[in-house]
C-alpha cells in the first residue's frame, strides 16, 4: 500500500511538472532565440515589438486562448505559419468563411 502511494505521488508530481511551461518557459525561450537572431533581425523585432518585447509578448498565445472575447485565437496559438504569408493568408487561416466568401 506504501510503495502504492508513494508511486501515485510521484507520478502526481513528475506529470505536473512536464506541463510547466506557463509564462516563465516561454519567456526563457523567447530569451534564447532572441540571443541567436542575427543583429538586424533583433533591430527588425525590436523595431515591432519594442528593445527585448519578444520576451514579453511570448506568452501572449497561452494567454489570449482561452478568453472568450476573441475565439477565433485559440487555434492560432497551435498554427505553425509558413515562411512569408501575407496578412490575407493569416485571415484566411484563422476564417475558412472567409475564402468562401470571396468566391462567390
Amino acid at each position: 500500500m506504501k510503495k502504492s502511494f508513494l508511486l501515485l505521488i510521484i507520478t502526481f508530481f513528475v506529470a505536473s511538472n512536464l506541463h510547466a511551461w506557463d509564462a516563465l518557459g516561454h519567456k526563457i525561450v523567447a530569451e534564447v532565440a532572441y540571443n541567436q537572431l542575427t543583429k538586424k533581425a533583433r533591430k527588425q523585432v525590436d523595431n515591432v515589438l519594442g528593445t527585448r518585447g519578444i520576451i514579453y509578448a511570448a506568452p501572449w498565445a497561452d494567454e489570449i486562448k482561452s478568453d472568450t472575447i476573441y475565439p477565433e485565437t485559440h487555434a492560432m496559438h497551435y498554427q505553425n505559419l509558413r515562411d512569408g504569408m501575407t496578412a490575407e493568408d493569416i485571415d484566411k487561416m484563422r476564417d475558412p468563411q472567409m475564402d468562401k466568401a470571396k468566391s462567390l
